[in-house]
């Protein structure tokens, strides 16, 4: 109860003042995740790169289901390395207690506390009030989007929107994560029942295919076992998917619609 008793009084307390609204200039700050590695935004935006904010807290319910969600994006869209540096920022915790949340719950993102990082400085100056929220903020240094629901969907369609690309990353230091190519191809797209998989450069390879829906749960696993693979998709909803194809070099990533 203490928790959300605290969270009421912070929004209480900061009712009478404005929140960072799309065309806002943001101000500067610099950070230290529970990793000891430090972020200077405006560093990041004079290189060109967007940077999007998740607010969170520790007990915070939305902000335990989202980082799945999270992690997806980051890997997705390049784990800082690509256009989009992806930062979490606490108010209320220490680092112990971050890096304790985000142990628990396999967040991969770099976050930082709120008491020891330097976020409850960020939280005061761009009079954050409640969260989750998840702001992008563009390369002229003004809010892109308070997104929001914060679900895979919202976020991809506003990345989209503002030409921030899918990107290949780093995974537990060997994966990459590629887009489909002429070497794995994956069709037909958009589909109704099947997916063909499509590995014929490649004979004997090992391989798997995942479909994880837009929260970045994980709805179905196949064994590819031969260069050319039909699977059964008829089960799964209508919607967006990202379909990953998962190699012992290399994850490689596309998004599939099922109508």
């Amino acid at each position: 109860m203490k928790p959300t008793l605290i969270i009421i009084l912070f929004l209480f307390l900061g009712s009478t003042y404005s929140q960072p609204v799309v065309n806002d200039t943001v101000s500067d700050f610099t950070v230290v995740d529970v990793h000891g590695e430090t972020h200077n935004l405006f560093s990041y935006l004079d290189s060109k790169k967007f940077v999007c904010i998740d607010f969170f807290g520790i007990t915070c319910q939305q902000c335990i289901d989202l980082v799945p969600v999270f992690n997806n994006v980051f890997s997705s869209y390049g784990c800082n390395e690509g256009n989009l540096v992806f930062l979490a920022i606490n108010y209320l915790n220490n680092d112990g207690e971050v890096l304790a949340f985000e142990q628990e719950y396999s967040g991969i993102y770099p976050s930082i506390s709120g008491l020891n990082g330097g976020g409850k400085t960020v939280y005061e100056d761009w009079q954050i009030h409640y969260y989750p929220q998840f702001i992008l903020i563009k390369p002229d240094k003004t809010v892109a989007a308070n997104i929001f629901p914060i679900n895979r969907t919202n976020i991809d369609s506003v990345y989209f929107e503002s030409n921030i690309p899918l990107d290949s990353c780093g995974s537990q230091g060997f994966n990459e994560f590629k887009p489909f190519n002429e070497e794995f191809r994956i069709f037909p797209v958009p589909t109704k029942d099947i997916l063909i998989i499509e590995m014929n450069q490649f004979p004997g390879l090992q391989a798997e295919l995942q479909i994880i829906d837009v929260s970045g749960k994980l709805i179905l696993t196949e064994k590819l076992l031969s260069n050319l693979t039909k699977v059964d998709i008829s089960m799964l909803r209508k919607g967006v998917y990202v379909a990953e194809l998962i190699t012992s070099k290399s994850i490689f990533q596309q998004k599939i619609l099922i109508e």
